[in-house]
């Protein structure tokens, strides 16, 4: 693993009374995709707003590059470069797409935003007609791509990406991940949330399960993906061929 971008060092967080993380920990490396797989209920969206600071951790400490992100606001934790793509996309249903992309990059020098728009573009080429159209009328799939390009917009060094499968159709959900991984190209830093552990193991660089806020299971995403514990609870117990897994990380 490289050097840390993201680290979440023996997080407690939950709901008021309710505790939902228990010391938690992990490490997210510069340029690494790193997935968090697990059940309903198992903290994992509560982990990624406990990171970006919609909830306060009672315990732990989150940091980015080093320094804690602890005691800022959401709205300076994403300004210091770790931004959320939430589940359920999100948008401004009512407004144009091309609205709801450059209010990602509300924080931004204006001398950055055309260039970065232009990134989103390259990344996912059906928004360039859309751009006029309010985010509502959109396919599953590309309000997805609105979702992703509207955090993209902020100039994020690490991406949280919550559950980005969530209702689209196999084909889209191809594209997502091919966006996904030519982000990390770029130098994106992802954690990324799915329910598609398959998918997800063959994209990632490495990966952690958690099963009622704590980690359980940590390793390689190969490893993972022929670990039994893995296979019988997420795999359907079937291990994926190693040639498959090079084959998806290379892109081809």
């Amino acid at each position: 693993m490289t050097a840390p971008a993201l680290e979440v060092d023996t997080v407690r967080s939950g709901y008021g009374p309710v505790t939902v993380l228990r010391d938690v920990t992990i490490e997210v490396g510069a340029g690494e995709i790193v997935a968090i797989l697990g059940s309903n209920g198992a903290g994992k969206s509560t982990l990624l707003k406990t990171i970006t600071a919609l909830l306060r951790p009672t315990g732990g400490d989150v940091r980015l590059n080093g320094t804690s992100l602890l005691g800022r606001s959401p709205e300076t934790i994403a300004r210091s470069g770790v931004v959320l793509v939430p589940e359920g996309r999100q948008l401004f249903a009512t407004m144009t797409v091309q609205e709801n992309l450059m209010l990602g990059g509300y924080a931004a020098q204006r001398s950055l935003l055309r260039e970065r728009l232009d990134g989103v573009l390259e990344l996912f080429p059906p928004l360039r007609e859309k751009l006029p159209d309010a985010a509502g009328n959109l396919s599953g799939g590309q309000q997805q791509m609105v979702a992703i390009g509207r955090a993209m917009m902020a100039g994020p060094e690490v991406l949280l990406l919550d559950e980005p499968s969530l209702g689209l159709a196999p084909l889209v959900l191809k594209e997502v991940f091919e966006s996904i991984s030519t982000l990390r190209q770029r130098g994106t830093t992802v954690l990324l949330i799915e329910q598609n552990a398959v998918m997800t193991l063959k994209l990632a660089d490495r990966g952690y399960v958690m099963e009622r806020g704590v980690v359980t299971i940590s390793g390689a995403a190969d490893a993972l993906l022929r670990d039994p514990r893995v296979v019988h609870a997420y795999l359907g117990g079937s291990t994926v061929k190693s040639d498959s897994i090079d084959n998806e990380k290379r892109g081809t």
